[in-house]
C-alpha cells in the first residue's frame, strides 16, 4: 500500500512521508512477468486451431478470431512487459532510497 500524507499546494501533493510496500511492488513485478510469460507460451502453443475445426465456415471464423487475437496479445504483452518494468524499477528505486536513508542517519554527524 502506497499512502501519501502533507499537504496540497496548487494541485501538487508535498508529502510528509510516503509508505510503500516494496515486497508487495517485487511480487506485482514477479506475477506480472508470469503473465507475460503464459500469454508468449500461448502464442508459440495456439497456432492452428482453425486446421482442427472439420467444417469451412467455422474454420474460417477460427482463422480470423487467431488473426485478431495474435494482433491483440502482442499489444498485451507490450503492455504487461512495460508496466513489469515500472513496477520493479519502483521497488528497486524505494529499496535503494531506504538504504541511502538509513547509510545517512548511520553516518557522522555533518557540521
Amino acid at each position: 500500500m502506497c499512502r501519501l500524507s502533507g499537504w496540497d499546494v496548487g494541485g501538487w501533493a508535498l508529502a510528509a512521508y510516503v509508505k510503500v510496500d516494496v515486497p508487495l511492488l517485487r511480487q506485482t513485478g514477479q506475477r506480472l512477468g508470469e503473465i507475460s510469460a503464459t500469454l508468449k507460451r500461448a502464442k508459440a502453443e495456439g497456432q492452428g486451431a482453425a486446421a482442427a475445426m472439420g467444417q469451412p465456415d467455422l474454420a474460417r471464423a477460427m482463422q480470423e478470431f487467431e488473426k485478431n487475437w495474435r494482433i491483440h496479445r502482442d499489444q498485451l504483452i507490450e503492455q504487461i512487459d512495460g508496466h513489469q518494468t515500472v513496477v520493479t524499477g519502483a521497488a528497486d528505486s524505494y529499496r535503494e532510497l531506504d538504504s541511502a536513508q538509513a547509510q545517512a542517519l548511520d553516518g557522522p554527524p555533518k557540521c
